[in-house]
Formats: structure tokens, C-alpha cells, sequence
């Protein structure tokens, strides 16, 4: 049997298939026997028996031939998403649940997570539009059925609790600061206001995460007449973070960029609201007439004797910084720890850092007020010459409001490690 998902308007854009050999369709074959073979191990399809009466015999595969596969393939339709078994567990998955997160720990190339079906909740259903005024020489508009949760009660995703909420946006978070290549966008939940999301922002201090609101008012879905839902917002701000990126650079601060694809903002965020969400790092989502629906806020969640990466360009422009170098130190193994090693990384390194200056990433006229790079005798001393090891610090000045970033790379046998300071 050979089960294939089709590309479509609500499944992935590239085709699922499963094939399975040796079928039986005798229940005595306990091995081949389909149902024991397919349900345990499908992905996409459960079987069940009605009439075994009619195909277990001598002449069964002639019986089964003699019902709709005797036309070919055989084209499913309605299904169960089953979302309302879906646990906690299946977010973060565990030491010995590979799925979840601990997939993306895997992928070097992700950049941002966000996980909006953790706090979102699906509607029953969504209301029908009024019928349009026909004209009376036009032939009738094509029917346009609206997807209604409630006639599948598996596809009702659950609703978890907070201290479930906190526990999956926590593995988050987890995960960028062990990784460091990485930052997680958070959504608040959909029943909280203004102030009670400030108290539940509290509960997370991490400079590798960002808090957006309020929630946003998309499109219902096609062909809904201007109907909307509320969604998490992350979604949506995780696609400004790539625009910025592409167009300007991981440098620049995810802010005062509109945002597409939206009807409107679940709620209204004035200019003094803003002032009280902005000191505990809320980043407002405001409509401003003329000027569209803008992401207002570019503050990550670090705590307040974390000043440094208040903004959250300034921890992604570091985990950029550390990557490209952490890759391109690789041929330095093994090298003798010289002067010429040294001077060859010290040039290395200021090449690439005065690129990022010179696109506006680092602040000061000049490029000794961007950044340094030291690596000589002073930091690389013959205890850690004889330990196989050479360090260079590099200082940065993010064009953002703060001093000197202090990062050392240490290079050893046993591999590279990167420690954050600060100046």
C-alpha cells in the first residue's frame, strides 16, 4: 500500500508518502497483517476492518479488487488532525523523546524560534459573512465553505495551562542560551491585558528572548468577506526579523517595520501605554494612521543588571559574530602559537569586524572606537602557550546605547570556546 499527501493549500508544500510491503489482509498473520502493520507505525492514516467477513476467505484479495480499488487509487477525504492529544511533551520533548525541540537542536542554520501554538486557541468556528448583494445580470459567486473546527473535535488544539505555557517558552530559552546561535520570540497569553502581561513577563530573564503584544487580527480564512481571528503575534515578527535581515543586516534592530497580512491589532496600544510596557521590556505592536500596523520595540528580556543586551539586535549581531568566527578559526588548529599566528587572526578578525562597521552595525566615527582585537603576549602567556591554547578578545561597541562587548575566543586541540564579558 502506497498513502500519499498531496501539496494543497493546508498541507506542507512538499509530498508525504509512506509504502508498505507485504501486506496481509488474514488476520492470522499476525507479522504482515495490514492493520497490525500500518496503524502502530502510520503517520498519516488509521484502518479499521467493518466487514472482515467479506475479505478474509480463500477468494479475499479477488472480494477486495471488487470494491473501490478496483478503480485505482483511492483519494481519502475528511480525517482527524488529532491536535487534541497533543501534551506539553511534544514541544520540548525530553532526554529520551528525540522530537520537538531536541529536532531543532540538530539544525545549525536556525536563528529564531517561536513557538505560537503553545498560548494559541483555535475558535469553535468562524462566523458566516453575510450573503453579497447580487447583481441581478451576474451569474452567482461560487460557494466558499469556511473551515469549522467544531465539526472535528480532534482538530481542537488544547488549551494548556500557564504553568505549562511557562514550561515549554522556558525549553526555549533553554536552548538559545546552551546554543548561543539562537533567540526565541515569545508570545503572551491571548487572555491577558497590558499590566497582567508585565507580571507574566516577569517570570522570564533571558537576554536570548523577546516579548511582543498584543495579539493580531488576521484574515479568517479564505474568502471570509473581511473576517478575523486573533493570532500570536511571533509568527509575524519572526517574518520582520528575516525582512530586516536580508534587507540590512542582522545589525539592525527589528523595529519600526510594518507589518503585512494583518487587519489590525487585538488592542490598541497608546503612547503612555508604552511607556508602562516599555520598562519591562514589552515590545508594543501600535497601529499608526497612514504609517500601517508597525512592530514598536526591538528590547529583549534581559534582566536589569543585564543592561547591555537590552536590545535583542545586539544579542543576535553577537551570536552572528560568533559563529563566523567560531567557523573560520578552524584552520588555526594545530598552527604554531607564534607572532605570526597571532598577527594573522588580529588581521583576520579586524577585517571582518570593520566590514560590520562600515554597514552601520557598530558604532564610532573611526574603526578603534567600533571594536579591538587583542591577541598577544599579555592574554596569551606561556601557561596558556604550553596548555595548547590561544586566546583573543575581541571588544565591540553595538550601534545601540552601551560601552565595549567583551567576548574571548579560546582555540585548543579539543576545540574552540567562546566567554562573554563585559568592559
Amino acid at each position: 500500500m502506497r498513502v500519499t499527501v498531496e501539496p494543497g493549500f493546508y498541507v506542507p508544500e512538499t509530498r508525504q508518502q509512506e509504502i508498505y510491503k507485504r501486506l496481509s489482509l488474514n488476520k492470522s498473520n499476525e507479522r504482515f497483517y495490514a492493520v497490525n502493520v500500518i496503524n502502530p507505525n502510520s503517520q498519516l492514516v488509521r484502518i479499521k476492518v467493518f466487514q472482515p467477513h467479506l475479505i478474509f476467505g480463500d477468494n479475499s484479495a479477488s472480494r477486495l479488487m471488487a470494491g473501490p480499488a478496483k478503480f485505482g487509487a483511492i483519494y481519502l477525504q475528511g480525517g482527524r488532525d488529532g491536535l487534541s492529544r497533543v501534551k506539553p511533551l511534544d514541544f520540548t520533548g525530553g532526554p529520551d523523546q528525540f522530537f520537538g525541540l531536541r529536532i531543532l537542536e540538530e539544525i545549525d542554520e536556525i536563528a529564531i524560534l517561536c513557538a505560537p501554538d503553545v498560548v494559541f486557541e483555535a475558535p469553535q468556528s468562524i462566523p458566516p459573512s453575510p450573503p453579497p448583494v447580487l447583481h441581478p445580470c451576474e451569474p452567482p459567486p461560487e460557494e466558499i465553505k469556511l473551515d469549522s473546527v467544531a465539526e472535528d473535535p480532534t482538530a481542537m488544539p488544547p488549551a494548556f495551562k500557564e504553568s505549562d505555557v511557562f514550561n515549554i517558552y522556558q525549553t526555549l530559552l533553554d536552548q538559545c542560551e546552551r546554543l548561543r546561535d539562537r533567540v526565541a520570540i515569545l508570545d503572551p497569553p491571548a487572555q491577558k491585558k497590558a499590566k497582567e502581561v508585565v507580571a507574566w513577563r516577569s517570570g522570564f530573564n533571558s537576554r536570548f528572548g523577546a516579548l511582543y503584544y498584543p495579539w493580531l487580527k488576521v484574515p479568517a480564512a479564505p474568502g471570509a468577506n473581511g473576517k478575523s481571528r486573533l493570532v500570536p503575534p511571533s509568527g509575524h515578527v519572526a517574518g520582520i526579523y528575516a525582512r530586516t535581515d536580508n534587507e540590512f543586516g542582522v545589525h539592525r534592530p527589528p523595529a519600526n517595520a510594518p507589518l503585512e497580512f494583518i487587519n489590525d491589532v487585538g488592542d490598541e496600544i497608546t503612547a503612555i501605554q508604552q511607556e508602562e510596557l516599555n520598562p519591562f521590556d514589552v515590545n508594543a505592536i501600535r497601529s499608526f494612521a497612514g504609517r500601517g500596523i508597525r512592530v514598536w520595540g526591538a528590547r529583549s528580556l534581559a534582566s536589569k543588571n543585564d543592561s547591555d543586551w537590552r536590545f535583542i539586535h545586539a544579542r543576535r549581531l553577537m551570536s552572528m559574530i560568533e559563529e563566523s568566527v567560531f567557523k573560520s578559526m578552524q584552520w588555526a588548529v594545530f598552527e604554531p602559537n607564534d607572532f605570526s599566528l597571532r598577527r594573522t587572526l588580529v588581521h583576520s578578525l579586524s577585517v571582518f569586524l570593520e566590514q560590520i562597521w562600515r554597514e552601520g552595525g557598530l558604532k564610532g566615527v573611526l574603526p578603534e572606537e567600533a571594536f579591538y582585537v587583542k591577541c598577544d603576549e599579555t592574554n596569551n602567556p606561556t601557561s596558556v602557550v604550553d596548555a595548547g591554547q590561544i586566546v583573543c578578545q575581541v571588544g565591540i561597541a553595538v550601534a545601540a546605547p552601551m560601552e565595549f562587548i567583551v567576548f574571548e575566543i579560546r582555540r585548543g586541540p579539543s576545540g574552540s570556546q567562546i566567554v562573554e564579558g563585559e568592559e
